[in-house]
């Protein structure tokens, strides 16, 4: 199962299926909620808050990975918009 969890200090993490942990920190850039992934210094994913909608992760691929409110992956979009789960 795939989730996003909100930590303490207002960052981001998804942990994924397989066990391993992204994190993401709030862009200063603008005021929107977009994360970006501190595990590198180029940025290839982007998280994004949407009121009353949830998150969606955007990767390098293209492919969006949509969360509801609570954080619990709803649906995996390719980059040809078709749905994959």
């Amino acid at each position: 199962m795939v989730s996003i969890f909100t930590n303490d200090d207002g960052t981001k993490t998804i942990k994924w299926g397989d066990g391993h942990s992204d994190l993401y920190l709030k862009s200063k850039e603008n005021e929107k909620s977009v994360y970006f992934n501190s595990a590198s210094s180029k940025v290839y994913d982007s998280l994004e808050f949407k009121k009353r909608k949830g998150y969606i992760l955007i990767k390098k691929d293209g492919k969006k990975y949509i969360f509801d409110m609570d954080g619990v992956l709803r649906k995996i979009i390719a980059k040809n918009k078709r749905f994959i789960s």
